[in-house]
């Protein structure tokens, strides 16, 4: 029944953090193992990978749909979340372990955790925002909130056009799931070569700031959207995707 799938796709997403779960542990883990100096290169690789990721996901999903159908497709999705699951596990270091290989942390007493008792332990709800209002130099807390705020500007509209971009496209310009994907192709191009211009031109040679980088990948966006709004004609739908491909640097801003 469609309230079943409804609920399945919903709830464990929602107990679990999802997707902002990953996104928070991918970068958070990025931070910790990298130098200050090397920091945005490094964030702006996995925000590139992860755009790549995505829009080669959306590029495929029309063409397996109308080869493999819906089982095939969910099932390719449950065999690579299986497969990144058993990496992360497996393969990926803790930041401890890194530390202690380089003699930086120093072991403690504490007794360790079960993992499922430590994931809903409350105190790390706690402990999350004591530190993000936590009180330091150069008005460290309301840096922290308008941070905070900007995420959430950038994440939801992104989350947002995600969920209906697909339904835009089918009623102005009469495209089906083959049409989306190479649209998505495309654009899964521009956003690569705009974000890898962004790391080497702006990041490396114009050594310039993450709040510049910022304002760019803002500007970008805006004016993209112009034209997906205003677009007349699949050209011009087109032009949007690469009057918004410097907004890839948004995450590493």
């Amino acid at each position: 029944p469609l309230e079943v799938n409804i609920m399945a796709e919903a709830i464990p997403p929602g107990l679990t953090g999802g997707w902002f779960a990953m996104f928070m542990g991918v970068f958070t883990y990025i931070s910790g193992v990298t130098s200050e100096k090397n920091r945005t290169v490094r964030i702006g690789a996995v925000n590139m990978f992860l755009n790549v990721s995505v829009c080669i996901g959306i590029s495929l999903s029309g063409i397996l749909y109308e080869k493999i159908g819906f089982y095939g497709v969910y099932s390719l999705a449950l065999t690579l979340y299986f497969t990144a699951l058993i990496y992360g596990t497996f393969f990926v270091k803790d930041i401890r372990e890194i530390e202690m290989e380089k003699g930086i942390y120093k072991a403690n007493n504490e007794k360790k955790k079960n993992i499922i008792l430590d994931f809903f332990d409350y105190n790390h709800v706690k402990k999350t925002i004591m530190v993000c209002f936590k009180k330091g130099k150069k008005n460290r807390r309301t840096r922290i909130c308008v941070i905070m705020i900007l995420v959430m500007v950038v994440i939801g509209p992104m989350h947002g056009e995600m969920n209906v971009v697909y339904f835009f496209v089918r009623y102005r310009y009469g495209w089906n799931s083959v049409d989306y994907s190479l649209f998505s192709t495309f654009q899964f191009v521009a956003h690569t070569i705009g974000t890898l211009f962004s790391l080497a031109f702006f990041t490396k040679f114009l050594k310039m700031d993450d709040a510049v980088l910022g304002m760019i990948s803002s500007g970008s966006k805006i004016i993209g959207c112009l034209f997906y709004a205003f677009a007349p004609t699949p050209f011009w739908y087109y032009v949007g995707a690469l009057a918004e491909m410097m907004n890839g640097t948004s995450f590493i801003a």
